[in-house]
């Protein structure tokens, strides 16, 4: 269950306007009014999560900076040939390896030569 858009909004707000405080009244009234344990465990996890990122949340908010998948797309990218059917691999050769997957994956082309 996500935050209904009233709560997201006022989260929203609250970072937006570098208020800590007020962040910490939502999460509390939240946490006052969960209907059962389930929905107070989300709450505190929600909260943790908030207060854990904040700086990153905040700079997304504020700055519009944009998310990064990059340690998820390289494990995805590398995993299926480098880690679970591994082999022994010199360092020079699992980089020209790494490299060559990547740029096969960003649609190059490989020729005889390369």
């Amino acid at each position: 269950m996500y935050p209904s858009v009233r709560v997201r909004s006022r989260v929203s707000s609250a970072i937006i306007n570098d208020d800590k405080c007020q962040l910490k009244t939502i999460i509390k009234s939240l946490l006052c009014n969960a209907p059962d344990m389930k929905a107070c465990r989300r709450t505190k996890e929600y909260g943790k999560y908030l207060f854990s990122y904040y700086e990153e949340i905040r700079n997304r908010l504020v700055l519009n900076m944009p998310g990064s998948c990059t340690a998820g797309l390289v494990s995805h990218v590398l995993s299926s040939r480098f880690s679970r059917n591994p082999m022994g691999w010199s360092a020079k050769g699992l980089g020209t390896l790494s490299k060559a997957k990547v740029y096969v994956l960003n649609g190059g082309i490989l020729s005889a030569k390369d």
